[in-house]
């Protein structure tokens, strides 16, 4: 499969700066599978799920 991003690029994310992908997850929602991009922010202990 093709993503955009790869592992450990580094990226932008408003509101929360500069961060890097720390990898693709893939939740089941209402019996769904979704893949998200888990991006780490550089700065605090966040971790935010961005659909693929």
């Amino acid at each position: 499969m093709f993503f955009m991003f790869q592992i450990g690029d580094k990226v932008a994310y408003p509101m929360h700066g500069a961060g890097v992908i720390k990898c693709v997850e893939v939740d089941k929602i209402l019996g769904e599978e979704h893949r998200y991009y888990v991006l780490k922010p550089c700065v605090g202990e966040l971790e935010i799920k961005i659909p693929v």
